[in-house]
């Protein structure tokens, strides 16, 4: 979902010269997703569940419904929400998610915008033996280094500041304001590309999902 913060309302009377001079005075600060945006988790998922459970009953990725993999498993049978779940919660499982097509080269090329400031807001599971330092060592793997500043963990998005959000989830809620001024303001659900479509450019892939 992307998502925009501050730039939907204009409180009445304001000037429309200053909010320019203001906007203008900063750089835009987007923050990107990273499971399902930039890392396809989908996939990796289930390449890992088959692996491992390959008698058991198994969700194929046209038919995947919903945000949350663990609640459509349980749907199909008892006791297959918690073996999805053990999925994402062992070890190695976000480091070796591949990237989705083209999406890497998007950010890259998106943060390399004058006046743009690009950090990948992610949100650890609350197993965190593994998923916080795989997430830090995939984006180093594929963004390099220099990109280990950009990275903004937490469980609640709202709290961090920004003008956009680029996330695959529809309903981010939270701690933080939602205000005209303040909120964050649903714009536009990325859809989800068919099996057999062709990799997207750099630019397509950031509403691409």
């Amino acid at each position: 979902m992307l998502r925009l913060r501050g730039c939907c309302a204009r409180p009445r009377g304001a000037p429309l010269r200053a909010e320019r001079s203001r906007a203008s005075s900063r750089a835009l600060r987007v923050l990107v997703d990273m499971d399902g945006v930039l890392a396809d988790f989908e996939g990796g998922f289930l390449r890992k569940f088959r692996a491992r459970f390959p008698d058991l009953p198994f969700v194929a990725l046209e038919d995947r419904r919903g945000f949350w993999v663990s609640e459509q498993y349980g749907r199909l049978q008892p006791g297959l929400s918690e073996k999805a779940i053990s999925i994402w919660e062992s070890k190695d499982f976000f480091f070796e998610l591949e990237p989705l097509p083209g999406a890497v080269e998007a950010v890259k090329h998106m943060a390399s915008l004058q006046n743009t400031d690009v950090f990948i807001c992610t949100s650890p599971i609350k197993m965190f033996k593994y998923c916080p330092y795989e997430k830090y060592a995939w984006v180093e793997k594929h963004f390099g280094p220099d990109f280990l500043e950009q990275i903004v963990l937490t469980r609640d998005k709202t709290v961090v500041s920004a003008d956009l959000l680029i996330d695959d989830r529809p309903d981010i809620t939270g701690k933080g304001r939602v205000t005209p001024q303040l909120g964050a303001h649903p714009l536009h659900l990325l859809p989800q590309l068919p099996p057999a479509a062709a990799a997207p450019s750099p630019q397509a892939a950031l509403v691409g999902r």
